[in-house]
């Protein structure tokens, strides 16, 4: 009843195949009932079963089942008893599963099972691995003639740490047969107990030897295998070399790719395709099974913030399968191009979007031997082509003809191509031979393959720009000042033509030097602070200075600064360099007039405004010239005396301010310092 979760009671008058004991199984159910039909019929039987006890483990049954009868033969009841088996036939079943297991190990492999005898060495393993060239040796020392010189020692050694120990041995040996080939061996031996010997308890061993030769060839391939591998990874730029096998595990891993994705090689050898680097919902995914099949895969794909060029390709096996290696992952990093792409394609978007919207220029495609490939409205507004005339023919044919013939185009054409971009201001021809001029610009084109493909050629009319340049020049040129382009170290890097007459230096011998340098020395650090000041500040100077001349004389100048850096046309600070000498002169000369005589002198503005005073003025007032200057005269404190005099001193600068060219005379009384004096 302990099979079962119910009483006697319970069961009693039920149908014996619907009780717990068959009602798990409509099978079992089936044959209960033949059973006891075949044994109400008079047969004895008996019968193997499989029941579910209680907590539902499984359970195995035998027994019988036989009619009771009564004196005369009549069948009264039926007896039916079982015994649980379970525990002997699992031990059979392991049994069984152990005899298979050994069997077909036997019957794969090159196997062969031996007892070797410690007392007399005798070697009783007439099969010694199965069909082979090494004989069968029946002693230890014949046996360990066989093996190879350099694994002798460690046989020895492990045979005698046995029959020290009683531990089994386990070992791999390399053998040399008849032909000198090396044969690999694995050898197990197990002691057996002596029974009659207590001195000696270890009298006989059990041993298994198994040939795997071809074992330690696959492995010796797969490592190579591997190394090749390996040394791939080590020459790909930014890649990485991944293997997998049939179950879609990665095998190997290596190259310096994985690190840009935080991962070292035992990160990824023997997780599945899927778990790293690609996510298992990644497309990428879906080529390793088909690498399986035979397939191969080239694309891009984008892993994390990386774009990566794969490569997955088949592995085939081989006739022996040496290696476990089903497929090859080739990775490379790409991010870079792929962004030098994307610019590519973005900067011929703009070009295409140019081409379509800016009138100004015109812009065509040629190829490497400069036959135009592209031509647009513009370029036929501007020479006069259509554009099946025009598509096909040589970019020089745009050229003058002198220009053709020295092949101009061909090297501006050549410069693109090495320096990255070529330019020429001059000429162009109409289709109608009329000519204009032009500023015309060539850079190399890629394709995505980052190979050459050609030039774009950009062309602007600059008729009307030249002309509006050639005025400026032609006015600068006739300017009484020399206009110079100078960079912020003072280094000048254009003089204009009014140089030579103005300051008698050829402007090419201004190019290139620095301006301070032309300085006189008394002037050169006031020159300097004037200039950073405008570099640094951005605000327009006046300074004046001496310039040295070709003939080692002097001339008086003054510098106007102007901050052009801002402006790329400059690109510079623009300094007007105007020769003052003579002015310069003309007032010394009127100073030397002015504060030599002897007469109360000053002048004035129209106001009334004191600007200067000759020095007898300021002694006869007894003050001084800052206390003057600036001020009304009538104010000054020489008529400050009387009121009637500073109305008419008032009155006098009116009158005088009135008239254009007459002189206005007046006298008037002021004092000095020590005495009363008359002042007109």
């Amino acid at each position: 009843m302990k099979y079962v979760n119910a009483s006697l009671e319970e069961l009693r008058g039920e149908l014996f195949w619907e009780t717990p004991w068959g009602a798990h199984s409509e099978e079992q159910q089936a044959d209960l009932r033949e059973w006891i039909q075949r044994t109400a019929d008079g047969e004895y039987v008996e019968y193997t079963a499989t029941h579910r006890g209680p907590d539902g483990d499984r359970r195995e049954v035998t027994g019988s089942v036989r009619p009771v009868t009564d004196e005369s033969g009549t069948i009264q009841s039926l007896v039916i008893s079982g015994r649980d088996v379970t525990e002997r036939e699992q031990r059979r079943r392991e049994l069984r599963d152990r005899q298979r297991k050994l069997d077909l190990v036997l019957s794969n492999t090159d196997t062969s099972i031996g007892e070797l005898n410690l007392h007399d060495g005798s070697l009783d393993w007439p099969d010694m691995l199965g069909d082979n060239s090494i004989g069968s040796p029946e002693t230890v020392e014949a046996l360990i003639e066989t093996v190879h010189p350099e694994d002798r020692r460690y046989l020895k050694s492990d045979i005698e740490a046995m029959v020290d120990s009683g531990e089994p041995l386990d070992g791999e040996y390399r053998l040399v047969d008849e032909d000198g080939e090396t044969v690999w061996i694995t050898a197990q031996a197990i002691p057996v107990e002596d029974d009659g010997r207590e001195d000696e308890p270890t009298g006989e061993v059990v041993g298994i030897a198994t040939d795997i030769t071809e074992l330690k060839q696959r492995e010796q391939a797969l490592e190579t295998s591997r190394e090749q591998y390996r040394s791939l990874a080590e020459n790909v730029p930014n890649g990485a070399v991944l293997t997998f096998d049939a179950d879609l595990e990665y095998v190997l891993a290596a190259g310096e790719l994985l690190s840009e994705f935080g991962l070292k090689e035992s990160d990824v050898a023997g997780t599945e395709v899927g778990e790293v680097l690609a996510n298992g919902e990644h497309d990428i995914v879906s080529r390793f099974d088909a690498a399986l099949d035979g397939e191969r895969t080239d694309r891009r794909v984008e892993l994390g913030d990386r774009t990566v060029r794969v490569h997955i390709v088949p592995v085939s096996p081989g006739d022996e399968e040496s290696t476990d290696t089903r497929g090859l992952v080739l990775g490379q990093d790409v991010t870079d191009e792929a962004r030098r792409e994307r610019e590519l394609f973005e900067e011929r978007e703009r070009f295409r979007l140019l081409t379509e919207s800016v009138d100004e220029y015109t812009f065509l495609v040629v190829d490497e031997a400069g036959v135009i490939q592209t031509w647009n409205e513009n370029a036929e507004e501007t020479f006069g082509y259509d554009a099946e005339a025009a598509i096909g023919m040589s970019i020089a044919e745009l050229h003058p003809e002198a220009e053709r013939a020295n092949k101009l185009s061909d090297r501006l054409l050549e410069q693109a191509r090495v320096a990255g971009e070529s330019s020429h201001d001059g000429w162009r021809v109409r289709a109608d031979g009329s000519t204009f001029y032009a500023d015309v610009r060539y850079a190399p084109l890629e394709a995505s393959d980052s190979e050459f493909d050609g030039y774009a050629t950009i062309v602007r009319d600059m008729t009307d720009r030249r002309r509006e340049r050639r005025r400026t020049e032609r006015f600068v040129e006739e300017s009484d000042d020399v206009v110079t382009i100078v960079d912020p170290d003072g280094t000048v890097t254009y003089a204009s033509g009014s140089a030579n007459p103005v300051l008698g230096y050829d402007p090419d011998q201004l190019v290139g030097q620095n301006i301070f340098d032309f300085l006189h020395p008394d002037s050169r650090a006031h020159a300097m602070e004037s200039f950073f000041t405008c570099v640094e500040e951005s605000t327009n100077v006046t300074a004046e200075c001496r310039l040295r001349s070709p003939d080692g004389g002097w001339t008086s100048v003054e510098g106007r600064c102007r901050n052009m850096l801002d402006d790329d046309a400059i690109d510079g600070v623009i300094v007007y360099l105007r020769d003052v000498t003579e002015e310069k002169k003309r007032i010394r000369r009127f100073e030397s007039i002015f504060n030599s005589t002897f007469d109360f002198t000053g002048l004035l503005e129209p106001d009334g405004t004191v600007l200067e005073v000759n020095d007898t003025a300021l002694e006869f007032g007894g003050v001084e010239r800052d206390a003057i200057v600036g001020d009304p005269f009538f104010d000054a404190r020489w008529w400050t005396h009387s009121d009637a005099v500073r109305d008419a001193v008032r009155d006098a600068i009116d009158e005088a301010a009135a008239a254009s060219s007459s002189a206005t005379r007046r006298r008037f009384a002021a004092p000095t310092a020590s005495r009363q004096s008359t002042s007109r």
